[in-house]
């Protein structure tokens, strides 16, 4: 049977124990290779000389029918929310990879804008900037982001960003980082880019979009259009269509 590799990160770290040179050689023995993103297969090539035909990009998929638009309102009730505020989501550890210090910073001193942190991680007891802080069960998540206005995460790397996929499917507009391994999943129409490591910039984007209403509306349209191509048991279907491919080649005695 055709032996295939999944690559979902986007660092490298598992090789880094055998090292690049061992993994190179005992790698050209697989027949395909499944990676969650172009920046992942364009670094299988060039970190691991994988030949451009054994790679299939197959971006992560959410649960549409979990990870769907909520009656706003309805939500910050349900969960003790503030009805009033315009309230950021992110979900993820609290760390700098993921762009926590920055976000925590971009929203100081922003007149009506809480955060809604979905994770773990050290984060200052009843800080006046945060509506909800902690970590929520995954059949959860669809409310709390449903609550929330729109949804930033400058994440300064990503293999195919679940947390993203998952505001889009719920009709968030996204703010996250610069950067191609992002270029899967967002575009123009559904997120605002910018540096991770510029809290100045972050805060524009977010004041951006508390200021726009309409905005806000297109973005949320764009981003549930964009979501659908994102789903799941779509994403499940294809790989099992790819799986097969490969079965019939092996079958036929031909190389995948």
């Amino acid at each position: 049977v055709p032996s295939v590799v999944g690559v979902g990160e986007g660092e490298f770290w598992t090789i880094a124990a055998p090292g690049f040179p061992r993994a190179t050689r005992e790698l050209a023995a697989a027949d395909a290779f499944l990676a969650v993103s172009t920046c992942i297969r364009e670094d299988l090539e060039a970190k691991l000389a994988v030949p451009a035909r054994k790679i299939a990009v197959f971006p992560n998929g959410v649960d549409t029918a979990l990870f769907r638009p909520r009656d706003r309102m309805e939500m910050r009730r349900k969960l003790g929310l503030p009805a009033g505020a315009f309230l950021v989501g992110f979900s993820g550890p609290f760390i700098a990879q993921k762009g926590y210090p920055e976000l925590v910073a971009a929203v100081a001193g922003l007149p009506e804008v809480q955060l809604v942190l979905l994770g773990r991680g050290a984060h200052p007891a009843h800080d006046p900037r945060t509506a909800f802080c902690g970590v929520v069960a995954h059949a959860d998540m669809a409310d709390y982001l449903g609550a929330c206005d729109i949804f930033a995460l400058p994440t300064r790397i990503e293999g195919s960003c679940n947390s993203v996929i998952e505001a889009m499917a719920c009709g968030l507009p996204v703010v996250t980082a610069s950067g191609r391994y992002m270029d899967d999943i967002v575009d123009d129409q559904t997120a605002i880019r910018v540096d991770p490591a510029d809290a100045g910039a972050l805060r524009a984007a977010i004041q951006a979009l508390q200021a726009d209403p309409g905005r806000r509306q297109r973005m949320s349209a764009a981003c549930l259009a964009k979501a659908k191509n994102l789903d799941i048991h779509e994403r499940a279907r294809r790989v099992s269509a790819w799986f097969e491919t490969l079965a019939a080649q092996r079958a036929q005695g031909a190389k995948p």
